[in-house]
């Protein structure tokens, strides 16, 4: 139980599902009718064992345990501390995140998003921010998103499109790596009004395999499973695609003959809850679909009279 509150220390795990998970370890996750009626008139006689654990670890001050089953159960730091050195010993490092100052690096802000509360996570990122200029900021943070994989990096470019306008030069300067090019053309394109007449130009041609790399991001975060998740998959998409951009942005995905826009358009058209977003990506996946096919044929067609 304390390992998997240790896992789990963001989002938390409440009481109900802690008394579930100890039922599972002595009786499986698919008990026998028999198994169960024996836990249930064990947990008659007894007490659920969830609740005198929890008990204990609070008269520790190892947790802090809510009034509702539904509520959250917390760890508190010197139960947070021992369970790193107990894990330690068992090999798993865990890095220690200092404490925050100007001179902390893009990555160990975009690392805190996962480590503390919310709460604690905006006052950092605002006190970051602070300590450089908008456009500094910007490039810092898109520096290390290029070289992430597909969590740290939307995580960074969300970051950055906090920014606002002021970050419409680091933006321009990303459109020449193809890991941000897309993020780059939808931040760009979103603060299109708002931009000063001395501004760098807009790109008035869009290039439909711009936005390749942002569905391999999304594939990799949402769409990857055999059985994906809706919430999740509607979660990571307005990570990556701000809503009310969908329109536009899937009639772009449309043109492209990328086979990972097309699976990644077949996935949101399947299994995004927003019907009016599912029923846009299907038609945009048709599309995209028939012109990955039409360029696989042209370039089936090109080995053969090179042949």
């Amino acid at each position: 139980m304390a390992v998997m509150l240790f896992m789990t220390r963001r989002a938390g795990l409440s009481r109900g599902q802690l008394e579930d998970l100890l039922m599972k370890g002595a009786i499986g996750d698919r008990p026998s009718s028999r198994a169960r009626k024996a836990w249930d008139a064990w947990v008659d006689e007894h007490g659920d064992p969830a609740s005198s654990l929890l008990g204990e670890l609070s008269a520790l001050r190892a947790v802090t345990v809510p009034d509702t089953a539904e509520d959250a159960v917390s760890l508190l730091p010197l139960a947070l501390w021992a369970l790193r050195e107990q894990l330690l010993l068992d090999g798993i490092e865990i890095p220690v995140l200092a404490a925050a100052s100007p001179r902390m690096t893009a990555s160990y802000l975009v690392a805190l998003a996962d480590g503390v509360s919310d709460a604690e996570f905006e006052s950092e990122v605002a006190a970051w921010m602070a300590a450089r200029s908008p456009d500094r900021a910007a490039r810092e943070l898109l520096a290390f998103a290029a070289f992430s994989g597909a969590q740290p990096r939307l995580a960074a470019v969300n970051l950055v499109r906090r920014i606002g306008v002021d970050a419409h030069r680091a933006w321009w300067d990303a459109m020449q790596r193809p890991e941000l090019r897309g993020y780059a053309r939808i931040a760009l394109s979103m603060m299109a009004a708002d931009l000063p007449e001395s501004s760098l130009p807009m790109v008035l041609n869009p290039n439909p395999d711009d936005l390749t790399w942002v569905a391999a991001d999304l594939l990799a975060l949402a769409c990857g499973d055999e059985d994906p998740d809706p919430e999740q998959i509607a979660e990571e998409f307005n990570d990556a695609i701000p809503p009310g951009e969908e329109s536009w942005i899937f009639g772009l995905m449309s043109q492209s003959s990328q086979p990972e826009v097309a699976q990644v358009l077949t996935a949101l058209g399947r299994y995004h809850p927003d019907r009016r977003v599912a029923k846009e990506a299907r038609h945009a996946a048709r599309a995209a679909a028939k012109n990955a096919t039409m360029a696989r044929a042209g370039r089936g067609s090109a080995h053969a009279n090179g042949r």
